[in-house]
């Protein structure tokens, strides 16, 4: 006989209070009690609940689904980044399961932190995947990478589409690797090709459309596999308030967990801010300072 089906619900409150259950004894050994607390995320077994209104809360309630086996991860991993104060930020490093978006201009180090990343999670045992339409600088990486660059270099599986079609084949190529040994995915910049077609109606609609179905699988991949996912996005001028805001629509968004704004801090060379736009369980308008320096950010 196989294991029981694995539910989840977001309705702690309702076992806790309503039907006065401990929600903790049907976790059969999935999850921590302490993640349950912090996410606010029940992984249930209905043959395990004695309680029969709650256990038809579960199988009828349409915020339940059904989740596959391989679905199923102990904990919600956080990779850092190796700079502190994003990391801090961050409340320990980017989270896995959930795509991140990095947006600013120009210049504001998004691209370091995609690198930066990179050799992170290859020195943390696994490999990375880089869908790259803006053409890194291999000396960039080598200065990042330190003294192991080679080494950390065979571990990166590097995609360089050259339009948006080819973004979308390199996007659903990954899912063929992702099993071996992937712990990172990231697509900087996400919205490089999209912002070709803005000039059309027609085209921008459809762009925006295949953008977000390329986010939404990713954002998948990231939960079926446990991955960390980062985008970067571009940004344009609001004409009303001055500001740089990201391309891409509500949906972009939307999909997006974490976002982060970078901007750049003229009157200091190097120096950068983050701004903690979205996120789960940090604060958000949450801002810290970072450097870029020879070796990455700092």
């Amino acid at each position: 006989m196989g294991k029981p089906p694995v539910w989840k619900s977001s309705l702690i409150i309702l076992f806790n209070s309503i039907f006065e259950y401990d929600y903790t004894q049907c976790v059969s050994g999935l999850i921590t009690n302490k993640y349950l607390h912090i996410v606010g995320i029940l992984y249930a077994v209905p043959d395990l609940i004695t309680n029969s209104l709650a256990k038809r809360c579960i199988l009828e309630t349409p915020l339940c689904r059904y989740i596959p086996e391989h679905e199923v991860y102990t904990i919600n991993t956080q990779l850092p980044s190796g700079c502190e104060p994003i990391d801090k930020m961050l409340g320990g490093g980017f989270e896995s399961g959930v795509i991140t978006q990095i947006f600013g201009e120009a210049g504001s180090g998004k691209t370091n932190i995609c690198l930066q990343l990179a050799v992170q999670c290859v020195r943390n045992g696994k490999k990375a995947v880089l869908i790259d339409t803006e053409a890194i600088s291999p000396e960039r990486f080598r200065q990042i990478a330190g003294e192991d660059a080679k080494e950390i270099a065979q571990n990166i599986i590097i995609y360089e589409p050259h339009d948006f079609e080819e973004q979308y084949a390199a996007v659903h190529e990954v899912e063929k690797i992702c099993s071996e040994n992937i712990g990172l995915i990231i697509v900087d910049s996400a919205t490089s090709f999209y912002r070709f077609g803005l000039d059309d109606d027609e085209t921008s609609i459809r762009n925006r459309r295949e953008l977000a179905n390329q986010i939404g699988y990713l954002h998948a991949l990231a939960r079926k596999y446990g991955l960390v996912v980062v985008i970067t996005n571009q940004v344009y001028s609001d004409v009303n308030s001055g500001s740089h805001l990201p391309i891409g629509g509500t949906s972009l968004e939307h999909i997006s967990k974490t976002i982060i704004q970078l901007e750049r801090m003229e009157s200091r060379a190097g120096k950068r801010r983050a701004k903690l736009w979205k996120h789960r369980s940090r604060p958000e308008g949450e801002i810290c300072e970072f450097t870029i320096t020879g070796e990455g950010i700092r």
